[in-house]
């Protein structure tokens, strides 16, 4: 939704479809709309997962693209594939519900912020899962055998746990949602900025989810740690890219996971989506209010708050 609804925009704004590489996977609606634009279009292998993809042509193709002349070729001998596989299996909790570091904040790294996706994404399901947490940067030596042994250890935790690392089975139900918010939206439901500590002594693990722009991320991290010095653990992601990475932990893994979603309201007037009769301020506002009410048909526990333009998300808890 996200990529057609940019392709739909940079095309509008003066973007060719010469310069346009599409890449999915053969007879999908995207390959026919690439091929109807004259786009350049990669197949990828349908057997590669999504999160499992970075290094099929759904990572390397754009790799190549940005102007890299070469990169690693390594490939883990098989004793160290069974090592990786072997410490995600031996990591797993017991009871099904733990969480985990990964390598920096999914905040500000990509790296911790595949990782978080991998994690989360491949064990969050059946009421189990493993929550990825922010950890000390590290740094990494080989990206494709950094990927290849992160790969191992997802798929050693999720066997451990008993769960498919390759599914995502409640991804689908929060697009479904934006679609029919976009069609016809409910009514926005905040709870007062004041209320919002009170809600938060309760108890509990807290998944913060923020809608608001990418350059806010210190906000958002300033906020996560304001609400762990109150003795809390504390996951944050900005949305809408959380729902394709711990969105499915969010609906799939255990309840004692409660959410608050912040909602930062956009500075710049709406523009409509070429083709759409909708905005990019109205698509997100959907995806927001479509994981809302996904989460809380599941009976979990979210609140939403409202932060106007130019306000403080660290004024929430004052």
């Amino acid at each position: 939704m996200e990529t057609v609804a940019t392709m739909a925009y940079a095309l509008s704004h003066g973007a060719s479809t010469k310069d346009l590489t599409v890449i999915t996977d053969r007879g999908t609606p995207l390959d026919e709309l690439g091929q109807s634009l004259g786009a350049v279009v990669l197949y990828g292998d349908p057997r590669t997962g999504g999160r499992f993809s970075a290094l099929s042509v759904f990572g390397v193709a754009p790799v190549l693209i940005a102007g890299a002349s070469s990169f690693s070729a390594s490939v883990l001998d098989e004793e160290e594939w069974i090592d990786a596989f072997a410490h995600g299996a031996q990591s797993a909790p017991s009871s099904g519900w733990g969480t985990t570091t990964v390598s920096g904040d999914p905040l500000k790294s990509f790296t911790a912020l595949w990782e978080e996706q991998l994690i989360a994404e491949s064990t969050g399901k059946d009421g189990k899962g493993v929550l990825p947490m922010p950890g000390s940067p590290r740094e990494i030596f080989d990206v494709v055998l950094h990927v290849q042994r992160t790969h191992a250890f997802t798929v050693g935790l999720c066997t451990a746990l008993g769960v498919d690392p390759f599914n995502q089975p409640d991804v689908e139900s929060a697009k479904r949602r934006t679609f029919s918010e976009l069609n016809s939206p409910s009514r926005d439901q905040f709870i007062a900025p004041q209320d919002l500590s009170s809600w938060i002594e309760r108890g509990g693990a807290v998944a913060l989810q923020v809608y608001g722009p990418l350059g806010q991320a210190d906000e958002v991290a300033e906020l996560r740690a304001a609400i762990a010095r109150m003795g809390h653990e504390v996951s944050a992601g900005l949305g809408p890219r959380y729902l394709h990475s711990t969105g499915q932990i969010h609906k799939g893994g255990s309840s004692v996971l409660r959410f608050l979603q912040v909602v930062v309201e956009p500075k710049c007037d709406a523009e409509r989506i070429s083709g759409r009769n909708y905005s990019f301020h109205d698509l997100i506002s959907a995806q927001a209010r479509g994981d809302y009410h996904d989460l809380l048909s599941r009976g979990r526990d979210i609140v939403r708050v409202k932060v106007g333009p130019g306000e403080s998300m660290a004024a929430l808890l004052h």
